[in-house]
């Protein structure tokens, strides 16, 4: 799909979309960026899932403000923050959010009661299991992004199957859990009602077609036994 997408827009219009989103690590030109082919930094990684989960663009930064000892400030990072203008936001949203609550997501198992709270992500692994990765975010601007990659800095393999979901989807939760649960943020946001009822059809339409396929095979089978 990824590449069916760039190639219907053209990869030049995906560069221009990751260069807006805040990526600054040069990407190839190539039908192969779209699968993860030109590599970024982790940070950029997860400043773009920020963007896509809050809706708004706004730069890292690691020391928010400096103050002498009296209490008067010295420093505060510049905090220029832009409103996403795409019509195809709230539909990427929903994407994300369906690979953790669809069945067959590679984030399902953070569909479950002994994590209750409601994030969208991506896992990702990277040829020859070399990287395993996943940025997962939970909603709107008071929201967070926590992004994971496992992997050694000799570029070798990690181990045959040790995909994003395996190894670092569990780093994830469990630093999601001790955040909401420590009270190191607000409580977790939910999701919009027209993001979770649109994959509650989804969902819904999935289930029916199945059941539809399995009456008509059970039809099938017993016109066959039919002497």
């Amino acid at each position: 799909m990824a590449v069916w997408l760039a190639r219907e827009i053209g990869v030049r219009s995906v560069i221009r979309a990751a260069r807006e989103m805040g990526i600054r690590t040069p990407l190839q030109p190539y039908i192969s960026t779209a699968l993860g082919a030109s590599e970024v930094c982790l940070l950029e990684l997860a400043g773009a899932y920020r963007a896509i989960a809050s809706g708004v663009l706004a730069d890292p930064f690691v020391i928010g403000r400096v103050t002498d000892a009296s209490g008067e400030g010295r420093y505060e990072a510049p905090r220029d923050v832009r409103a996403i203008q795409s019509a195809g936001l709230r539909g990427i949203q929903e994407g994300l959010r369906g690979v953790v609550r669809l069945p067959g997501g590679t984030a399902a198992v953070l569909n479950r009661r002994d994590f209750p709270v409601p994030v969208m992500g991506k896992t990702g692994t990277t040829s020859d299991f070399r990287d395993a990765l996943f940025v997962g975010s939970t909603y709107g601007t008071s929201g967070i992004t926590v992004a994971v990659r496992i992997g050694f800095d000799d570029n070798r393999p990690l181990g045959r199957g040790e995909t994003g979901g395996r190894a670092a989807l569990p780093i994830f939760r469990e630093i999601m859990l001790r955040i909401y649960q420590d009270q190191l943020v607000g409580p977790a946001p939910r999701f919009p009602s027209s993001i979770e009822s649109g994959i509650d059809q989804y969902v819904a339409m999935q289930a029916a077609s199945k059941a539809g396929l399995a009456t008509v095979n059970s039809l099938f089978k017993g016109n066959q036994d039919q002497p």
